[in-house]
């Protein structure tokens, strides 16, 4: 009998532990916040010193010290070598999430730095920074770290060069692996045998794709740094181009926003100009430049000519979902029209941008 009574009590125990919510991490609130109040549990993260290639992370606490539900409705690097999700995106008052955040060494050198956007319904920061910096050490120098070719027809070849230092004494055994794609070949030129070489890549028409990407791999024969990655890409471009696919309206809808870019000429019409602009609400006024030359200096393929414009958004413009269309009048007969949207949403925005990417505005016969 004491056996059976001590087993139920034992029952009862494991029963009543079970229906116990689990725990959650909890911040204690601040009594002067009024309505949800975002805290992080710091502001930056120094990863020291790290080597190329290499994979890091942190984690960092995201609490609600308000007095209403947080919602977190995104989060935003400002580069691809860092990613950040947090695991939970609601939080009551006094809860807390952990946010994973990983950052990418691949292509950086020296110094370097990226920033984490957190995005929530806090009327009094609506948008949180969190800075990511530290020193990558290579021992090979690689200029420039990316190989981007921007094409005008499907059937142009182009070619651009990769410089390589070995800053170590060990001599450097560079080989090339062939590109998975097919699209591309890199050719290795030798300067100072063992320590300094150019990778002339080239592409390999025709290339149908609006954008495509592929890595090409070299092996170095150090020790300190095996292995390079040299992502290469192709944009399908128009002659008549926005260089900002899409306009990302930034600030307090209570005053006169503004959002500006490029457009890209790369005719041959000396007397090419934008001519006017349209937009759906009558409030949106927009602004141009007279074209004029590139920098000398400007990296990669530069065009005949730029005009910017700057596009003014005040506080009684609705912005519709699928973004504000802007129409933009040149006098190339075959981009007569332009259109760029605008948005306030930074997903909606992601999205407008890669559309408009693989789309071309040039007029159908």
């Amino acid at each position: 009998m004491p056996f059976l009574c001590f087993l139920g009590t034992l029952i009862a125990l494991l029963v009543a532990t079970a229906s116990e919510p689990p725990a959650r991490s909890t911040e204690t609130p601040d009594p002067s916040a009024s309505g949800p109040r975002l805290k992080l549990s710091q502001d930056s993260w120094n990863f020291g010193t790290a080597r190329h290639l290499e994979h890091l992370e942190t984690t960092v606490q995201l609490s609600n010290i308000g007095n209403a539900e947080l919602q977190i409705s995104n989060v935003s690097s400002s580069c691809g070598c860092t990613a950040a999700q947090p695991e939970k995106r609601r939080l009551l008052p006094g809860e807390s999430t952990p946010l994973k955040i990983t950052f990418n060494t691949r292509g950086k050198q020296g110094s370097t730095t990226a920033n984490v956007t957190i995005e929530s319904n806090d009327k009094s920061e609506p948008k949180k920074i969190f800075r990511v910096e530290g020193e990558v050490k290579r021992v090979i120098q690689v200029e420039p770290e990316f190989a981007v070719f921007r094409l005008l027809s499907p059937d142009e070849q182009m070619s651009t060069r990769v410089h390589v230092v070995n800053t170590t004494p060990q001599p450097m055994q560079l080989k090339l692996q062939e590109y998975a794609s097919g699209k591309f070949t890199a050719e290795l030129k030798e300067i100072r045998s063992g320590q300094e070489y150019d990778i002339v890549i080239t592409t390999k028409p025709p290339i149908t794709q609006r954008r495509m990407a592929d890595m090409l791999r070299v092996t170095t024969g150090l020790e300190d740094e095996p292995r390079l990655e040299i992502s290469t890409q192709v944009q399908q471009i128009d002659r008549v181009n926005f260089l900002q696919p899409a306009l990302l309206v930034v600030g307090e809808r209570n005053e006169t926003l503004e959002a500006s870019g490029d457009i890209e000429y790369f005719g041959n019409d000396p007397a090419f100009r934008v001519t006017k602009a349209e937009c759906d609400d009558s409030h949106v006024a927009v602004r141009f430049s007279e074209p004029f030359a590139p920098e000398a200096n400007r990296p990669g393929r530069k065009p005949t000519s730029i005009v910017k414009f700057v596009a003014q958004f005040p506080p009684q413009v609705v912005f519709p979902p699928g973004g504000l269309p802007i129409r933009v009048y040149t006098t190339d007969p075959e981009y007569p029209t332009l259109t760029i949207y605008a948005t306030t949403d930074a997903a909606e925005y992601r999205d407008l941008t890669a559309r408009a990417r693989n789309q071309s505005q040039r007029k159908t016969p």
